[in-house]
C-alpha cells in the first residue's frame, strides 16, 4: 500500500477511488482485481504513467503470476478434498 499511495492522485482524471492505494481497504480491493485478471492492465498502466517507474511493470506481473498461482492450488486443494471425501 506504501508503495503507491497518494501517486494515482497526480493523474487528475475523475477514476474512482478503487483505483487508488490510499486507503487499505481499497488497496486490497484493487490487489484482488489484479489477481482475478479483472482490467489489471489498465490499473498497471495508470500507476506506470502515475510513478514513472518501470518497476511498476514488475510488481504488477509478480502479484499475477504469484496470485494467481495461489487462486489455481487453493482451487485444486479443494477439489481434490471434495473427491477425496466422497
Amino acid at each position: 500500500m506504501s508503495l503507491f499511495a497518494g501517486s494515482l492522485i497526480a493523474l487528475g482524471d475523475d477514476r474512482s477511488g478503487r483505483w487508488r492505494y490510499d486507503q487499505f481497504h481499497w488497496a486490497a480491493i484493487n490487489v484482488f482485481m489484479v489477481i482475478s485478471g479483472d482490467s489489471w492492465n489498465e490499473v498497471m498502466y495508470d500507476t506506470v504513467r502515475a510513478t514513472g517507474d518501470m518497476w511498476t511493470v514488475v510488481y504488477y506481473v509478480v502479484v499475477v503470476c504469484f496470485g494467481t498461482f495461489v487462486i489455481l492450488n487453493i482451487f485444486v486443494a479443494i477439489l481434490l478434498s471434495r473427491m477425496g471425501s466422497a
